[in-house]
């Protein structure tokens, strides 16, 4: 006899679909990160209740994985608020093991998410975001030559884009 297959609660589900419409991710990444924990959610259930409560999954696997962190390094709920989402996400994706609240504070502290960006990619100094504006072709092309001067895909976008970047402006191999 196998496991009982899970369904969301209305209760779970709405409770998502509300944070989320408030803009209150870790919110969100609380209540299903506690949906996984005690047994009753997988990751493959994820995608249902991220249907259902009218989201992307990309957007679900944020929330339990930012919210699993910050309360990993033991931040309260109002250090969370205080910080705020996109901080959190942005510290999230390129943080260590031994990482502690200290240093999450520490670096969010006074820095806007552009500047907070640049230092999880290990960019030193003052940044500027450039845009661009290229057709899809295009696009091919600069992330084929980017991958060529050592950018690495990850899921739909690539890292280590302005070291690349500068590797084609320099000349350098």
């Amino acid at each position: 006899m196998g496991m009982p297959e899970y369904k969301a609660t209305h209760s779970v589900i709405e409770a998502v679909r509300q944070a989320l419409a408030d803009g209150r991710q870790l919110a969100a990444g609380r209540v299903l990160a506690g949906e996984l924990d005690s047994g009753g959610a997988t990751t493959v259930d994820l995608e249902k209740i991220a249907e259902q409560a009218d989201t992307s999954l990309r957007t679900i696997r944020y929330a339990v994985q930012t919210y699993r962190f910050a309360t990993r390094v033991g931040l309260s709920e109002s250090d969370m608020e205080r910080i705020g989402w996109t901080k959190l996400a942005v510290v999230t994706s390129g943080a260590s093991d031994d990482m502690t609240k200290e240093d999450v504070i520490a670096m969010c502290e006074g820095r806007t998410v552009t500047e907070l960006r640049a230092v999880v990619a290990g960019i030193a100094g003052s940044v500027k975001v450039v845009t661009f504006s290229l057709n899809k072709s295009q696009r091919r092309e600069l992330e084929a030559a980017l991958i060529r001067h050592g950018a690495v895909r990850v899921g739909r976008g690539l890292t280590g884009k302005e070291a690349a970047l500068m590797k084609i402006v320099s000349g350098g191999e």
